[in-house]
């Protein structure tokens, strides 16, 4: 007799436990980090509400511009649903951002540098600034290769979806900061 009610209550426990454990991680946050990994190095970047920031950059976000730091620049981005302008140090940025069927295009100059880089669901492809980028979509993010002014190496570009949520000027304004930094 003891045995089974030993039992019964120790199976009620294990299923509070069970609830309780469920419900912390329901509502845990999710991650709404960027990251760039390639093999010896890892880049992350927190969004949030206030901006982006990590240990290669940190810009406050406001209505139509992000400003602050990029690799220790002092960094102004304005934008708005069709252009990028602003400063990466003394570099200008000046992208156009063209909206079809197939994503996202955005060309111009990024840190004083033509770019031309398209960005879709399937893949990341082109130029911005010193970088190229030959990407494509596996399960939540972008593989393929990088190259930064020497040989390409393999490259993994997590976008967290409350960045991909925001208007399309903020969204390219964002991700070529946090691509940039890197």
């Amino acid at each position: 007799m003891f045995d089974v009610v030993w039992l019964r209550m120790l199976n009620l426990l294990v299923i509070v436990a069970a609830e309780i454990v469920g419900t912390l991680v329901a509502s845990a946050p999710r991650t709404e980090d960027f990251s760039i990994t390639q093999p010896g190095r890892t880049l992350t970047a927190r969004v949030d509400a206030s901006g982006l920031s990590g240990p290669m950059l940190q810009l406050g976000r406001a209505p139509g511009e992000l400003r602050g730091r990029i690799r220790n620049f002092p960094t102004e981005l304005r934008f708005s649903a069709d252009r990028v302008s602003g400063l990466v140090g003394r570099a200008p940025v000046d992208l156009h951002i063209t909206r079809s069927d197939e994503g996202l295009r955005v060309q111009g100059l990024f840190a004083g540098k033509l770019s031309n880089l398209r960005i879709n669901s399937a893949e990341l492809k082109g130029t911005l600034g010193q970088c190229s980028y030959a990407m494509h979509v596996e399960e939540t993010s972008y593989q393929g290769e990088r190259s930064c002014g020497g040989l390409p190496v393999p490259v993994t570009v997590r976008i967290p979806q409350r960045l991909t949520e925001r208007p399309v000027g903020e969204f390219v304004a964002s991700l070529v900061a946090l691509l940039g930094q890197g």
